[in-house]
């Protein structure tokens, strides 16, 4: 435990680098970080006792908890959510060894994506006597006991691009443009599936010198160490999904990095070609196609050497300018988005009814257009989504906030524009059904208790029902053949969007019926199914006897000892959360505690430390606080 606000910040990677970005959004590390973090104050310390006996109950090897999400509509990725005991040992990494891993990943000048230093914590208030956490590092008022959970979104800041498309619309790719004709794209296959851990010693000091020194204590072995302790013990591949990972892939890819260029310096001046490098795709630079085949089989060489591979099928190359369908599909559809600001400007300031009922006409047949606009160009709609999204998410509010202060006379044209918009969102939704497109959508229907609030009541029935009958349509996606591969986060993500927003009677929908029963009836349970079901089926009299056979399967899969909750992620988050779950009696609860640590802690104590253990928010209240932060968060995507 930690006694002072720059001593909690040292376990503050555990709330930006250790998880996927893909998670049901009622999950996160936010209640974990407020466990541990807990005051040591005397009156603290047999609670504190407790926690450090849960938190730290496995230093060992470790089993990550692996599942499947949607990656752009035909294919699947796999994900894994690293133990949270190993996740504290990450966190200690960092803060141990934060400059080391600055350092190491300062030697590529390809590189578009690489930590550049850490976060900033504080703001300059703290100067005048105030703790002031500039990016929200929760922290506990010593008076209060209030832990405050906020906007930390990364441990580092990066360098220099955080989204491949940022570098494509840059001022630098338009001058490496005006220099080269060509330009060749090359991805590396399966790149973390493959990477071999051992190889991050290699690309520090050598693999000479790495092999003979492998017994010694160093940075590069302690960092090999750990991401086998963190999946499995193994040393062929990585966990893909958490920061951490991509940041261990980056340092083996900078020497990668420095190896190719050595070995184009005989056969090219440096003025001849040049090399960009976002994570693991790679794009070449060149003034004929034959000098991109010769950069290309140098970097395949290279990559070989550290057990890595060119995925063929993936490579492209295009002459000057290079104008890809991806950029041509977002210039047209940026003109449609500045259309639709200004109509909804005008919507906004419509002197009458009829006014605004013009503009919301004006305003489907420019919402109308964006499907055209990406088949126009050939463009997947998956590839522009979330920019996409993010922009109708502001109209939506925008024209949700100004509509609602205008009286009931308007309820007809405002409810026409508002459905415009929401058709849209749930089109785009339909069509690309990935993790990240649900958490545009439940940002987008957080809209709902305002329109409840101060809407007519008209209005709101009029909306609440097109979202009732919108969002069955999409869990229906999520059910169809070919989406089974999923783990499960897709649907999650709606049913408790549904659940959170639209209440109780959302379940009564046939779809949201049939999806919940049979989350709680697969033999198969798992534990992104288990939170979502248990959410939504909480406080409903309807699932007493679903609720109890849920948690009867929940106490059956953690196993009766410590073994597996030790071992196994998935284990160890399901018992957490049986612990924190309000539907469980304190005394079930001490007795499943009891079983497995022993001693004679009080009911009450053990209630103090159950209500933060766990890292399910089972009230749904920080729903739109997680959206947020989510938002802030530099994903590995294009945009």
């Amino acid at each position: 435990m930690f006694n002072d606000a720059k001593q909690r910040a040292k376990t503050r990677a555990i709330l930006t680098d250790t998880l996927p970005y893909e998670v049901p959004v009622i999950f996160s590390n936010d209640r974990r970080y407020a466990a541990i973090v807990g005051e040591d104050k005397p009156e603290h310390t047999r609670r504190n006792e407790i926690v450090r006996r849960i938190v730290g109950c496995s230093n060992t090897t470790t089993k990550p908890y692996s599942y499947s999400i949607v990656k752009d509509g035909k294919r699947f990725t796999t994900l894994g959510i690293i133990h949270p005991s190993t996740q504290l040992r990450i966190a200690a990494f960092y803060d141990t060894f934060s400059q080391a891993m600055l350092a190491v990943c300062q030697n590529s000048s390809f590189s578009l994506r690489r930590p550049l230093a850490e976060t900033p914590l504080f703001s300059e208030a703290e100067l005048s006597g105030e703790t002031t956490f500039r990016l929200g590092i929760p922290h506990i008022d010593p008076d209060e006991g209030d832990i405050d959970l906020s906007h930390l979104s990364s441990f580092f800041s990066y360098s220099k691009y955080n989204l491949l498309g940022k570098f494509i619309e840059s001022e630098e790719f338009r001058r490496l443009e005006k220099r080269f004709r060509f330009m060749k794209s090359l991805d590396v296959s399966k790149c973390f599936f493959n990477i071999y851990t051992h190889s991050v010693s290699w690309a520090i000091k050598g693999k000479d010198i790495a092999k003979a020194t492998k017994s010694a204590f160093s940075f590069e072995s302690e960092l090999d160490s750990l991401m086998q302790a963190a999946n499995y013990g193994e040393t062929n591949g990585i966990i893909v999904g958490p920061e951490f990972s991509r940041i261990f892939a980056e340092i083996i890819f900078q020497d990668i990095d420095r190896k190719v260029e050595h070995a184009l310096q005989p056969k090219f001046n440096n003025r001849d070609y040049a090399i960009r490098r976002y994570v693991d795709d790679f794009f070449i630079f060149a003034n004929s196609e034959d000098e991109t085949e010769t950069i290309e089989r140098i970097i395949s060489d290279v990559l070989e050497k550290y057990k890595l591979f060119l995925n063929n099928g993936k490579s492209t190359v295009s002459s000057r300018p290079f104008v890809s369908p991806i950029s041509l599909a977002r210039t047209d559809i940026g003109s449609i988005i500045n259309d639709i600001y200004n109509i909804t400007d005008d919507i906004s300031n419509a002197p009458d009814p009829s006014a605004m009922a013009s503009k919301a006409r004006a305003l489907k047949t420019r919402a109308s257009d964006i499907r055209q606009a990406c088949a126009r160009q050939g463009v997947a709609i998956h590839v522009v989504s979330g920019w996409l999204l993010a922009n109708l998410r502001n109209v939506l509010a925008k024209l949700v906030r100004h509509g609602l202060s205008r009286s009931q006379e308007y309820s007809s044209a405002l409810y026409r524009v508002i459905s415009t918009v929401l058709d849209v969102i749930f089109y785009i939704c339909a069509v690309d059904l990935r993790v990240r497109s649900t958490y545009s959508l439940c940002q987008c229907l957080s809209i709902i208790p305002l329109i409840m609030k101060y809407a007519a009541s008209d209005l709101a029935d009029r909306i609440m029902h097109l979202i009732s009958e919108e969002l069955p349509i999409l869990i229906r996606n999520a059910l169809a053949p070919g989406m089974d591969q999923s783990g499960g986060v897709e649907i999650a993500n709606l049913l408790i969007t549904g659940r959170y927003y639209l209440g109780p009677d959302f379940l009564r929908n046939d779809v949201a019926k049939y999806a919940l029963t049979r989350m709680v009836s697969d033999p198969g349970l798992s534990y992104f199914r288990y939170i979502a079901a248990k959410f939504c089926m909480l406080n409903d009299s309807r699932y007493e006897t679903q609720l109890a056979e849920l948690n009867q399967k929940a106490m059956q899969f953690i196993g009766d000892g410590l073994s597996r909750i030790k071992l196994e992620a998935e284990a160890y988050l399901m018992f957490c959360d049986i612990l924190s779950a309000p539907d469980i009696s304190i005394r079930e609860k001490a007795k499943i505690f009891k079983d497995r640590f022993g001693g004679t802690p009080s009911n009450d104590l053990l209630k103090s430390v159950f209500d933060t253990i766990g890292f399910v928010d089972w009230t749904g209240v920080a729903i739109q606080h997680t959206l947020e932060r989510k938002a802030l968060r530099p994903v590995y995507t294009w945009s």
